[in-house]
């Protein structure tokens, strides 16, 4: 019997090559679907643009301040969550723990326990959640493309 090492994918006639990983619109997928390498990208990407946000904090209002976390750090966390979202408990927690660290950035003040109240904010996990909700939805209501739609059926 053939190893999965030994295992050979032809499209055409023409061998498709094992990777270990492969970069595909933004997401980085591993042949185990682990997405630890995706998710330390997202924390490389996000972590750089906290520096640039505390460094430039001092110049913004509150609402600046939040307007430039959505649209600079909020889509890195959210990017394609629908597909990589069934994360480890240690994958979430450190996602979580940037967005986090982001509140008292924001605020310009040290965090409490209502600041995600103040801001609007939802936990990560949450807007996972949400957004898998949105896309099966639109799914089963024809909002989508059919080649998406043909996922799920009713």
């Amino acid at each position: 019997m053939k190893t999965s090492s030994d295992f050979v994918l032809q499209i055409q006639g023409k061998d498709i090559e094992r990777v270990r990983k492969f970069y595909y619109l933004g997401v980085i997928l591993d042949e185990q679907l682990y997405w630890k390498e995706h998710i330390d990208a997202i924390c490389n990407k996000v972590n750089k643009r906290m520096g640039i946000l505390a460094r430039i904090r001092s110049c913004f209002t509150l609402k600046a301040a939040k307007c430039v976390y959505n649209t600079l750090i909020e889509p890195i966390l959210c990017y394609t969550d629908t597909v990589w979202g069934e994360l480890s408990a240690t994958s979430s927690k450190i996602l979580q723990r940037l967005q986090n660290r982001a509140v008292p950035i924001v605020l310009s003040r040290d965090s409490s326990k209502d600041t995600f109240n103040v801001l609007g904010w939802v936990e990560l996990e949450t807007k996972r959640k949400r957004h898998k909700c949105t896309l099966v939805y639109k799914c089963l209501n024809n909002l989508l493309p059919k080649y998406l739609s043909d996922f799920l059926s009713a």
